[in-house]
């Protein structure tokens, strides 16, 4: 399964990507960007590798998601989704997305792919709410899971 049918998937379960989304993706995978685009007003990615698109909704920033600004890595814009995809530990995506989670409005969205952990879903779910976010739904879609959340309002 591509990247693109993946998400694809994923937004029929989830509705995360709605028309005039700002979008930070950590990753910021070609499938990703290309089913995102057709509804996103903006995509800002961000990646340690380097990554060129030929979108001009579509902006990259070779940094870490830990590390830089958010504001400055999506140009002062306030993003509606945050999506990461880089499969890090989930101790780690939990510290970006909080970090995401902060600049977002009400009702941001989160989507993390769960590349492993030892932890129970519970856990996972505990995790995310732990920085805010509410209605944590998890899937698998194409042998990977992921979990989903909403910024409290």
């Amino acid at each position: 399964m591509g990247d693109s049918d993946k998400f694809s998937k994923l937004n029929e379960q989830f509705g995360f990507i709605r028309p005039g989304s700002v979008v930070l993706c950590a990753g910021g995978s070609p499938g990703f960007v290309s089913f995102a685009s057709e509804a996103a007003s903006k995509i800002f990615c961000i990646d340690m590798v380097k990554k060129s698109y030929d979108d001009p909704k579509v902006r990259f920033t070779e940094g870490n998601i830990l590390k830089d600004s958010i504001l400055k890595v999506t140009g002062g814009s306030r993003p509606d989704l945050f999506v990461n995809e880089l499969g890090l530990r989930f101790v780690t995506s939990i510290q970006a997305a909080e970090r995401v989670v902060q600049v977002m409005g009400d009702n941001g969205r989160v989507l993390m792919f769960v590349k492993s952990s030892p932890d129970p879903d519970d856990v996972l779910v505990n995790m995310m709410e732990g920085i805010g976010l509410r209605d944590i739904r998890l899937a698998m879609v194409g042998g990977e899971k992921f979990i989903y959340g909403v910024k409290q309002a």
